[in-house]
């Protein structure tokens, strides 16, 4: 079994996708895939890297870790005060990818 980790995408949709296909070129059922957080923020595309995710775990057996961007905003959602990820942590991409019409 082979683990493959990836960590501190930060919204750069086009690095994970490039990741993904490499990974298709050799995983095996039995292996896993562990998502070590910073998923979110800093990068326009956070959306389309939560929905490949989400896509690729119908394929990969993945595990997914939360990073300390995913950890200020949950903390954001509950209690509104804690804003300051907004600014500090470049929250403000990741709203931004959620707000856009389709």
């Amino acid at each position: 079994m082979k683990i493959y980790a990836i960590g501190d995408i930060h919204g750069n949709y086009d690095l994970l996708k490039k990741l993904f296909m490499k990974i298709t070129e050799e995983i095996q059922p039995e292996d896993k895939v562990v998502l070590l957080g910073d998923i979110i923020d800093g990068g326009a595309k956070t959306k389309e890297c939560i929905d490949l995710i989400l896509e690729k775990s119908d394929d990969y057996n993945i595990i997914a870790l939360k990073g300390n961007h995913e950890e200020w905003m949950l903390n954001t959602l509950r209690d509104h005060s804690k804003h300051s990820w907004i600014i500090s942590m470049e929250g403000l991409y990741t709203i931004k990818s959620y707000s856009q019409t389709a």
